[in-house]
């Protein structure tokens, strides 16, 4: 029991820094991969739901790929095609693929997929992009939220906004579907932008990390040419967290998205409890609490993480 996967559901939005937490995914044999959801984010659903089924194929990774939510639940869609580039890949074309969709949605899925990894402790959701697809399934499966081991988010921002002064661009995105997961019964941990922020690669580190020579070296040399002096790899440090729960500490808080006020809508708000952890991990749901627990990540050990990189790439290598 000591070595049994964990099942793992993973939502995203490819963008480039979904494509450094994907091929980590594919670099993490102590998960198993099961579902695989895109949605619309960083660009448009049609960049990312065609960037997820190529990046799928080509990493290897495993699992059924669902079918996603093309546009938010209630406000106009917004994108950050000029960070990512228009299909957002930093121009790079991706190998093309036959894998095909499910015809199923997404939430269908990830609910079927949570029953089915009940006995096995549960399925943890990573989500790196909008919350769209989670909120849809939260909304139409009431009970979905005790059947998941925990969510582990990139989003939010315990600071400054990079949409704006105030809001995380993936909580901006949807604000309405956010305040519906932090206001379930889910477990959740927040990778939040200042976090993220504060691991940020320098450029001699990125070249480093690019020289490894992996099958995927082209695409990561792509995204490191696009990018600033510093590289912020936002998705990447939360898909980090998953198999190295030293990276990041945290800080058991409230969260509460603005949805109402059109100047801070987007807005992550938090009430600290003062209850500090320096590694968690979600239990399995047999060991569950019957309150919720949300987490909010406070400081990250940046060489840590760095040297987590080098070694699941190297794991990839030619």
């Amino acid at each position: 029991m000591q070595n049994q996967k964990i099942p793992l559901a993973i939502d995203c939005d490819p963008g480039i820094d979904d494509a450094w937490a994907l091929l980590l995914a594919a670099a993490m044999p102590e998960f198993d991969v099961r579902l695989l959801s895109p949605v619309a984010g960083n660009v448009d659903y049609v960049y990312t739901s065609e960037n997820l089924r190529r990046l799928a194929a080509w990493y290897g990774l495993p699992g059924k790929l669902g079918r996603g939510a093309s546009q938010a639940l209630e406000i106009s869609r917004i994108d950050a095609g000029d960070i990512h580039g228009k299909g957002g890949m930093a121009g790079f074309d991706l190998p093309p693929t036959e894998r095909p969709f499910e015809q199923a949605w997404s939430w269908d899925l990830l609910y079927e997929e949570a029953c089915r990894a009940e006995a096995e402790g549960g399925l943890l959701v990573l989500a790196i992009g909008p919350l769209t697809n989670l909120a849809l399934a939260l909304e139409k499966y009431p009970d979905l939220a005790a059947k998941l081991r925990g969510l582990v988010l990139m989003g939010g921002s315990a600071g400054p906004g990079n949409h704006g002064p105030y809001a995380e661009f993936n909580i901006a995105c949807d604000p309405h579907a956010a305040q519906l997961v932090f206001e379930s019964e889910l477990n959740l941990a927040m990778v939040s932008l200042d976090v993220t922020h504060a691991a940020a690669l320098q450029r001699e580190e990125m070249q480093a990390l690019c020289a490894i020579d992996t099958p995927y070296s082209p695409l990561l040399k792509a995204i490191a040419s696009f990018m600033p002096e510093q590289a912020v790899l936002h998705d990447a440090l939360a898909a980090a967290y998953l198999v190295n729960p030293e990276l990041i500490s945290w800080e058991e808080v409230e969260i509460r998205c603005e949805c109402e006020d059109d100047v801070h809508l987007g807005q992550t708000v938090f009430s600290f409890s003062g209850r500090r952890f320096e590694r968690f991990t979600f239990p399995p749901l047999c060991e569950r609490t019957s309150r919720p627990l949300h987490l909010l990540s406070r400081s990250v050990n940046r060489e840590a993480y760095v040297g987590e990189l080098e070694r699941r790439l190297n794991a990839l290598k030619k």
